[in-house]
């Protein structure tokens, strides 16, 4: 596993950018509104973890294919 030093071209780490940040910066406006474990918070929490496995997966160098 090595790190991948052009992250910043890589469309998934991004798309995980936006995601996590958008789940992090929803969490407190959704938070005192509903209760825990309600549908949004389930979507919210959704967000955050997907954006930060796509995150991950974007600063993690891939494997080259060889034939």
């Amino acid at each position: 596993m090595k790190f991948n030093h052009q992250f910043y071209k890589s469309f998934n780490f991004w798309l995980g950018l936006i995601m996590f940040l958008s789940g992090i910066s929803l969490f407190p406006a959704i938070a005192p509104n509903n209760p825990v474990f309600s549908l949004w918070w389930w979507v919210n929490l959704a967000e955050f973890m997907f954006g930060l496995s796509l995150l991950i997966e974007g600063l993690i160098e891939k494997p080259k294919k060889t034939k």
